[in-house]
């Protein structure tokens, strides 16, 4: 039984580490490391929240090549489920070369690869309600849709259509963009928002998508549009949540040793759908979120240093 779906792409990160400059041409600087690894809004968030011992499957492409044979690996390994990813002939795997600094900071190429082909036909609506039959009376079953403006077959209408679909079978929906790279931002946004439950846009994000300065004005802007529960996150100055109901709560982070911020956004909005699984309350799913950020940045990748649902609460309580 699935609790959570994860949509959106799914990424074969090759990183290279400690880069100290950036040489003329023809030139080779020697790293610390190269490695492959998982990455990928979906996979991410997927991964963190397997880790928490929630059942987790993904929705998405991939191609049928070395990369995605490593991504579904990877992602098998975690404990995610992958029946309903799809590996598509002759399609690459989208990949990222990362190039990451003494300071976490990264510097990429990526090629979207078969997450560009990815369309709403790829939902399997009959798979998903055989798994909802199975939900518990009470319990949440959710549709995470991420990477939302870096997915071209899903335009506003197209998007706002799966989520509508997911709430008409009874699922929880939430949402998470990413920077939108063609500036349409509230444009391609408003038609989902009526049918999406939380969003989980960033400081930068949720002011280029409203206009507006304070986060307080921006999480009012997308309930005012619709959604039910608005999350902005704050990065190391935690996060702000206000909800249709009226209730605010603003939780602040944790201090760390900041390794590598990539996907730390996506390991929050884990955090906080596993809370909302559990059937805690707004505050507590807020700080829960914060805290699998913060562990989540202590290493590179999103989930790397995310181990269990044990481990945060001790962290929370303890710290590092």
């Amino acid at each position: 039984m699935i609790q959570v779906y994860c949509s959106g792409n799914l990424v074969a990160d090759v990183q290279t580490k400690t880069f100290t400059q950036f040489l003329p041409v023809d030139q080779v600087a020697i790293v610390d490391e190269i490695e492959l690894i998982l990455g990928g809004n979906a996979a991410n968030a997927a991964v963190c929240l397997a880790r928490m011992g929630v059942q987790t499957g993904v929705i998405g492409r991939i191609g049928n090549d070395f990369f995605g044979q490593f991504v579904r690996a990877a992602l098998a390994e975690a404990g995610v489920d992958t029946q309903l990813l799809m590996a598509q002939t002759g399609a690459k795997t989208a990949a990222t070369v990362a190039a990451i600094d003494e300071e976490g900071r990264r510097r990429c190429a990526h090629t979207p690869g078969a997450t560009s082909q990815f369309t709403a036909q790829d939902f399997d609506w009959s798979a998903i309600g055989r798994n909802s039959r199975h939900v518990p009376a009470g319990q949440s079953l959710f549709l995470h849709f991420s990477s939302f403006f870096l997915l071209p077959g899903f335009d506003g209408p197209a998007a706002a259509a799966v989520l509508e679909r997911a709430r008409a079978q009874g699922m929880r929906t939430s949402l998470d963009v990413c920077w939108d790279p063609n500036g349409q931002w509230a444009a391609a946004l408003l038609p989902c928002l009526p049918h999406c439950e939380i969003v989980f846009p960033n400081r930068a994000e949720a002011h280029a998508i409203t206009q507006l300065e304070a986060p307080e004005e921006m999480a009012d802007w997308f309930i005012q549009n619709g959604v039910q529960t608005a999350v902005i996150k704050l990065g190391q100055e935690g996060c702000l949540v206000k909800t249709r109901g009226g209730q605010a709560v603003r939780v602040s982070g944790y201090t760390v040793r900041a390794v590598d911020a990539t996907g730390a956004g996506d390991a929050f909005a884990a955090g906080f759908l596993a809370a909302q699984v559990w059937g805690w309350d707004v505050q507590r799913s807020a700080r829960f979120a914060c805290a699998l950020a913060a562990l989540s940045v202590t290493d590179f990748g999103a989930a790397r240093a995310i181990h269990s649902q044990k481990q945060v609460l001790n962290f929370m309580q303890y710290g590092e």
